[in-house]
């Protein structure tokens, strides 16, 4: 089971080593403060904080909603790309059309 905590107070490559040396089997995001745990049971964030002291806040995030959140922001690039591939595709038919 794979759960993901924001876990602010993370800034640097210490910050990394302390969790990976505290949790078992994590990986852990700097640039968004976030930590992957793989687990065979469910920790509850009071347990996580516990583990990791006063110097860090951790928040659970729902898989789910991250993986939409990367999802959406796939989808709003080729959005924004759009216009430029209907430019592209008029240019490229209207040569082949008047050749």
């Amino acid at each position: 089971m794979e759960e993901r905590y924001h876990i602010s107070g993370m800034t640097c490559e210490n910050c990394r080593g302390s969790v990976h040396e505290k949790i078992n089997s994590v990986s852990v995001f700097l640039d968004k403060e976030e930590a992957l745990v793989q687990l065979e049971t469910h920790i509850e964030v009071l347990g996580i904080k516990q583990i990791l002291g006063s110097k860090h806040t951790v928040q659970e995030v729902p898989i789910k909603s991250s993986l939409a959140q990367s999802q959406s922001q796939s989808q709003s690039k080729w959005k924004s790309l759009f216009p430029l591939f209907l430019i592209f595709g008029y240019l490229i038919s209207g040569t082949t059309f008047f050749k």
